[in-house]
């Protein structure tokens, strides 16, 4: 991938070791969270320090527990992107 230049891949799971794997086969960086909901799944990614930016689903995981997530983050030196499929209109209504 590195040819490509690419700024990250967007890459999903639920194997934070599966995903190490493919995090050592390149320089990319990885983009992943988008399907996980709470804390506790992020954990194992950020533990292994699996990836470079955390995409938390902000609609998923409501305001309060995507603050803790990306608070998380932080205490891991990881990136964050939030991420909200249905614009930053749908969060305020959350």
């Amino acid at each position: 991938l590195e040819p490509f230049g690419l700024y990250w891949l967007e890459a999903e799971g639920f194997d934070a070791d599966a995903l190490l794997t493919a995090r050592r086969g390149t320089l990319t960086r990885l983009c992943h969270g988008e399907a996980l909901i709470r804390r506790e799944q992020f954990r194992p990614f950020l533990e292994r320090h699996v990836t470079d930016v955390v995409m938390v689903e902000v609609l998923m995981n409501g305001l309060s527990e995507s603050r803790r997530i990306c608070e998380l983050a932080a205490h891991y030196d990881t990136m964050v992107s939030p991420h909200n499929y249905m614009s930053p209109l749908a969060t305020l209504e959350r």
